[in-house]
């Protein structure tokens, strides 16, 4: 298919093409209308039959005739419409194109450049409006280069007319060293105005020093040099005062030459007193460096601190963290430091835990095995932490006397927890409401105390001093103190919170345990209750028969000779039935125990009479007895023949437990309010699997006995509200430990309410 695209013609061609196509449709249309008339015509000529043509060529002179007139009627009809539409057309065109070039132009006129004519064909209208708008074009260009202009130009004016103030003046010098302008400053300092100033050498207003040098040099410099040089010019002002100055020059260029220099100038005559306040400012600057670098240091010990409470939930190693934090070098650098808790029972304060050194000389020892350590603080906070048992002892007599009550006349300290506030005291003699005993007890009259509070609840307060170093307690410290006890009372209080679940945890553990031995001594109760029912009636049942059957054999065994041979089966069925009779007795005691009878006795003699009556099976046994009694131990309250027969049952226990000889051991000691008796044998050793088992009735190994002796020796034992101990190896021998109270009241009513 054919495009015709007309955007690229001009308006000639267009114009044409136009006129082109209405000449075509007036024609046709001209032509339609000749023909219709013809038609017509034609018709009328049909219907009256009147007209005739006589000859031939006259008929075709006509026709031709006609077609000519009908060619010239139907291109006049095209052509004149044609020519007066394109006129008009092209008027309305270009008058309108005119209009908006001469309504742009004004706009120009007016100053407004941002405008634009549009542009549409390539005729000679076009080509102007683009010729116009590369003039609008270049009139925007240099109206911006000219509001450049006068912008530096008002920067000009305000640098070397207007300004008055600062500390440096401006003077521009031609290439001849001319003055060609001076800044308002510059003029204050010299005392000149601007007519006198410009068009003058420069040298005219320097001091001689100065004026001797050469001004050419400051010109001679080629183009690619910009550095500025620094240097030192003595001005002479209007009245003749002499003006040091230090200069920096800079040159000037104009197309690549050298146009002049740049004077900037400062006075130097105010010059010491600047030197003084730069100094001055160094050295705040140095200081406040200094008190920051401090200040940091201090959080960063604070911070260290207060992450290594956060690794115990122990209360000791929480007091013992926050107090070495207190008082080490590396953190807040206290002499001493004292730790007291509230106790709400007695509603007072009472002191709990302290570090420092009690006297100078363990001060000074101290202080310089650490500095030769070069511990850490992290290194001393964990040190210190983990070494619980080792305080210090003279501090802590001083902590350990310290109570103060909160009511009704709480003294400083007290009051410091109750209000929640610090007091750093300088001069306690003086001050009333510190008491006079703790002040002597402290050894100081400046100390700060420090309220322990954690969310609104007071907990304690800790007390530092510099009683050593003397150096003075500074309200900074304070502040850092304060930060720091903020932080351990929280610390504090989760190790309380701690403490208080854990008694919480162990007494339900506890709960549980006597739970279980309860029900452990229930069923043996009930079983213990049916065994002893069936023991006594077959104890009852048998004895007599035995004890019958007993005294007849010693009465044979008396009226038979002592060379009857029948007296050595005698002798083995009375020791028989003696063995018989011991067993009963066993059963008996062991099935109704009677309550012990409690006695003040000397424990010593009761393992004499018992060793006595031990005699003979220790010699049987072929075993050497050792006898260790610890001196002046003290008396205690027992049931001498009950706690003896226990002993007895173990020593024999060891005995047996050494059928080819060995060495058996008694000692006695006091260990802190218990006294013990210790039997340790030789033996074969009891096996792991039946030390549990040890103490339960009727439990035994061997193949003679019921195992009721040591369970009979432990009951007793416990009835004295003691405890039996045991240790053995196998091969090596075994050790029972009988350990009673030297207190024994509690112990007499509970086994009092037992029996």
């Amino acid at each position: 298919m054919l495009r015709l695209r007309f955007g690229h013609l001009g308006f000639k061609a267009k114009c044409l093409l136009a006129i082109f196509a209405v000449f075509i449709l007036c024609s046709s249309a001209s032509a339609f209308a000749l023909h219709a008339y013809r038609q017509r015509k034609l018709r009328v000529s049909h219907a009256s039959s009147t007209i005739t043509t006589s000859h031939p060529d006259v008929t075709l002179a006509a026709s031709s005739s006609f077609r000519l007139l009908d060619l010239g009627f139907i291109l006049a009809g095209g052509l004149i419409p044609a020519i007066g539409i394109a006129l008009l057309v092209l008027d309305k065109s270009v008058a309108s194109r005119l209009r908006n070039i001469v309504q742009v132009t004004d706009e120009v006129r007016f100053g407004v450049l941002d405008r634009k004519i549009e542009v549409s064909g390539r005729d000679e209208i076009s080509r102007l409006v683009q010729s116009l708008n590369r003039a609008f074009a270049d009139l925007r260009s240099g109206q911006e280069k000219v509001l450049g202009k006068i912008n530096a130009l008002r920067q000009y004016n305000d640098l070397f007319i207007r300004e008055k103030h600062g500390n440096d003046g401006v003077i521009v010098v031609d290439r001849e060293g001319n003055v060609t302008n001076a800044s308002g400053k510059s003029l204050a300092l010299l005392g000149y105005t601007r007519k006198e100033l410009l068009g003058r050498p420069l040298s005219d207003f320097l001091a001689p020093e100065s004026k001797n040098r050469d001004m050419g040099e400051f010109f001679d410099l080629p183009r690619p040099s910009y550095n500025r040089r620094k240097e030192e010019l003595v001005f002479v002002d209007k009245a003749g005062t002499l003006v040091p100055t230090k200069v920096t020059i800079t040159n000037l260029f104009r197309q690549g030459d050298s146009a002049g220099a740049l004077f900037v100038f400062a006075d130097l005559r105010n010059r010491d007193e600047l030197v003084e306040d730069l100094k001055s400012i160094q050295n705040r600057l140095r200081q406040s460096s200094i008190e920051l670098g401090m200040k940091l240091w201090e959080l960063s010990a604070v911070k260290e601190v207060v992450h290594t409470l956060q690794t115990t939930m122990s209360l000791d190693e929480v007091l013992r963290i926050i107090l070495t934090g207190v008082t080490a070098e590396q953190g807040l650098g206290f002499n001493r430091a004292f730790l007291l808790l509230l106790d709400e029972k007695d509603n007072s304060l009472r002191g709990k835990l302290a570090v420092g050194p009690g006297d100078p000389q363990e001060a000074a020892q101290i202080w310089n095995g650490l500095r030769d350590q070069s511990y850490s603080l992290k290194e001393l906070l964990k040190m210190h932490r983990d070494a619980l048992g080792q305080l210090d002892p003279k501090v802590n007599e001083i902590v350990k006397r310290m109570r103060f009550d909160l009511a009704p006349n709480p003294g400083i300290i007290a009051r410091s927890m109750l209000e929640g506030e610090n007091f750093n005291i300088t001069n306690a003699g003086q001050n009333p409401l510190v008491d006079h005993e703790f002040l002597e007890m402290l050894g100081t009259d400046a100390f700060v105390v420090v309220p322990l509070i954690a969310r609104g609840k007071p907990l304690g307060a800790v007390i530092a001093d510099n009683c050593f170093t003397r150096r003075p307690i500074e309200e900074a410290d304070v502040d850092l103190l304060e930060t720091l006890a903020n932080h351990a009372s929280f610390a504090i209080e989760r190790a309380h919170l701690y403490g208080q679940l854990m008694k919480k945890v162990r007494e339900l553990e506890q709960a549980y345990q006597n739970l279980q031995e309860s029900q452990d001594q229930l069923l043996r109760a009930e079983r213990l209750s049916a065994v002893g029912k069936m023991a006594t009636r077959l104890a009852h049942e048998i004895r007599n028969p035995i004890v019958s059957f007993g005294g007849f054999v010693r009465l044979m065994s008396k009226r038979l000779p002592k060379e009857d041979p029948n007296q050595e089966y005698l002798n083995i069925i009375t020791e028989e039935v003696t063995r018989l009779e011991k067993l009963l007795t066993q059963v008996l005691d062991f099935a109704r125990p009677a309550g012990p009878s409690f006695e003040l006795v000397d424990l010593n003699e009761v393992v004499q009479q018992v060793m006595v009556m031990m005699q003979p099976e220790v010699d049987e046994g072929k075993v050497a007895v050792h006898v260790e009694l610890q001196p002046d131990l003290p008396q205690i309250r027992l049931d001498p023949l009950q706690i003896g027969q226990a002993m007895m049952n173990m020593i024999r226990n060891g005995l047996e437990a050494m059928p080819s000889g060995g060495d058996l051991c008694v000692r006695t000691y006091r260990r802190e309010d218990h006294v013990q008796v210790e039997i340790e044998d030789t033996g074969v050793g009891i096996p792991q699997e039946n030390l549990e088992e040890l103490f339960s009735e009727f439990f035994t190994t061997k193949s003679a006995g019921v195992g009721l002796g040591l369970a009979v020796a432990y009951q007793t034992v416990r009835n004295h509200r003691g405890a039996v101990h045991v240790s053995s190896r196998v091969g090596k021998g075994s050790t029972f430990t009988i350990d009673l109270p030297l207190t024994m009241e509690d112990g007499i009513n509970q086994s009092l309410e037992q029996g």
